[in-house]
């Protein structure tokens, strides 16, 4: 089995996101994975001409995991920061960037591991949970300073084959280049807050969130998800500045 998720970064390159199933005799990372995953920059743009005698084919980064990715979303408010959801409970975070090596002679396009976190928790059975859908809220804030300790304070909604729905508030590191220091010393992500919305009888599957309008510091909106239930939940979200969440679900 394929899924393929893309984004397109620019004007010249997109994002893919796959996974596959894992065969029997294939060896496996983590034993109760039975998927693997792959993220994958590629050319959309017909091949051009060299800008100078001697440039190579560009570098196109590939990054393989011992799980799948489901979806990637790149951020409404920043168009190089990309979340991938994955098979594994977590949410990683990447930073698209591209440079021009003059040692090697070519552009280079690359995903810098920003880190990741874990956002929902295993069952009584302890079965992992697959994030089956993630969107991004617009909002974003930096706080720090910049590229020596500044992290963004990012939010999004989640959806997992275990029924849930959940708002995860987090902060990640800022990093922007590769001669930010932090690549050498990994700061992990940190979780600020995760509220659970609502829940469906069966697998959630789909999300999406309407805007409905803000006073005073406070951001309203309308989280609609669908399921294997056949039904779909609608939750009223409220976000002040100080990042407490309101909700109440309309089923």
């Amino acid at each position: 089995m394929l899924h393929l998720s893309c984004r397109t970064n620019s004007f010249t390159d997109m994002v893919l996101a796959t996974w596959t199933q894992v065969k029997k005799d294939e060896p496996r990372t983590y034993p109760a994975q039975v998927r693997k995953g792959l993220l994958q920059i590629m050319r959309v743009a017909f091949p051009s001409q060299p800008k100078y005698p001697g440039e190579l084919a560009p570098f196109l980064e590939k990054k393989d995991f011992p799980f799948a990715i489901p979806e990637i979303h790149f951020h409404p408010a920043d168009g190089t920061l990309l979340g991938a959801a994955t098979s594994r409970r977590e949410m990683h975070f990447f930073r698209f960037v591209k440079i021009g090596s003059i040692l090697g002679r070519r552009t280079e396009v690359k995903l810098l591991e920003l880190g990741s976190v874990v956002v929902a928790e295993n069952d009584e059975n302890k079965n992992i949970p697959v994030i089956t859908r993630f969107e991004w809220f617009p909002e974003l804030s930096t706080t720090g300073a910049e590229r020596l300790n500044d992290k963004h304070t990012i939010s999004f909604a989640i959806t997992t084959n275990l029924n849930d729905v959940k708002i995860v508030k987090a902060q990640i590191p800022a990093i922007k280049d590769v001669f930010d220091h932090r690549l050498s010393h990994p700061q992990p992500p940190t979780i600020l807050e995760i509220t659970d919305v609502h829940k469906h009888d069966l697998e959630a599957w789909t999300s999406n969130s309407i805007a409905i309008g803000s006073e005073d510091g406070i951001v309203r909106k309308m989280l609609l998800s669908g399921g294997d239930d056949s039904a779909l939940i609608a939750s009223s979200i409220e976000l002040d500045t100080s990042g407490k969440l309101n909700t109440a679900s309309f089923p």
